[in-house]
């Protein structure tokens, strides 16, 4: 006897906006971020970070939407392109412009290729393979596997009930957790004081030097040790994004930094896991 469990398939709700490496590399990205950047917005610095943000976001969008629409089927248009141009090129008393449109074809071809590559590579958080070896497939069977991985199809509820709808899945979730948030404690642990006395402790140099301001070199160390392959924030811009527009960007949010370490206030939008404004 075989026991076989068909899922529904899951809702799918729109993504939050999430920076794609390839975009970094448009010749007119710089001039894009330069333009949104440079637009006036009121506020304090995080605040006004943020709102500039906003704006860069809306504009990359809009780049990928016009440019980098439909990679697949620009792949396959290019590829039979090549293939046309090819065929003709092996019939007799072909002009000499051929060679010229098969090269082009080549390097369409080959320039969408690297873009697939690119984006599977990044959403499926494969790190230990390189661009450029056609890597795609790999890539894509590990972002099935990891989106699989990811999904929550069934759960069982402490009555021992299997739930497989979205909304009964998401209202057992919320409530497990609203539990435990709203359980208060008896008793609170402690510090051990004398432990602590006992213990290593710091000098007064090391300590003074634990509450020096952070300066806009250690800012900008910071960014540089941040790995290009770590997930994005919140924002949906990762460590390359800031990177490659640090020029433009920097200057503004290390003053907003610095501004959070001076004052110790952090703007709710910034302090939160989703970003609810895609």
């Amino acid at each position: 006897m075989i026991l076989l469990t068909f899922y529904l398939m899951v809702e799918l709700r729109s993504r939050p906006f999430k920076f794609l490496n390839h975009i970094a590399k448009h010749v007119q990205f710089q001039d894009i971020v330069k333009h949104a950047w440079q637009d006036n917005q009121r506020g304090n610095g995080m605040g006004r970070v943020w709102q500039k943000l906003k704006r860069v976001k809306q504009a990359l969008k809009t780049l990928n939407t016009t440019e980098f629409q439909g990679v697949e089927a620009r792949i396959k248009l290019y590829r039979q392109q090549l293939q046309d141009v090819q065929s003709s090129m092996r019939q007799p008393g072909q002009p000499t412009s051929l060679i010229e449109t098969e090269r082009e074809a080549k390097l369409n071809r080959e320039k969408w290729l690297n873009v697939e590559e690119s984006i599977m590579r990044q959403k499926s958080r494969v790190q230990w393979l390189k661009l450029g070896d056609g890597n795609t497939a790999y890539f894509h069977v590990s972002l099935k596997n990891r989106l699989a991985q990811n999904r929550i199809t069934s759960l069982t509820s402490a009555n021992g009930n299997i739930m497989t709808s979205s909304s009964d899945i998401e209202e057992e979730i919320l409530g497990f957790y609203k539990k435990i948030l709203e359980t208060c404690a008896n008793q609170l642990p402690a510090v051990n004081h004398q432990a602590m006395r006992d213990g290593p402790r710091l000098d007064r140099g090391k300590q003074a030097h634990l509450i020096v301001p952070v300066s806009r070199d250690e800012i900008l160390q910071a960014l540089q040790g941040i790995n290009d392959n770590k997930a994005p924030g919140s924002d949906g811009f990762n460590a390359i994004f800031f990177k490659t527009v640090w020029a433009t960007v920097g200057e503004e949010i290390t003053d907003a930094i610095q501004e959070f370490f001076l004052s110790g206030k952090l703007l709710k939008a910034i302090n939160c896991t989703t970003d609810t404004n895609p």
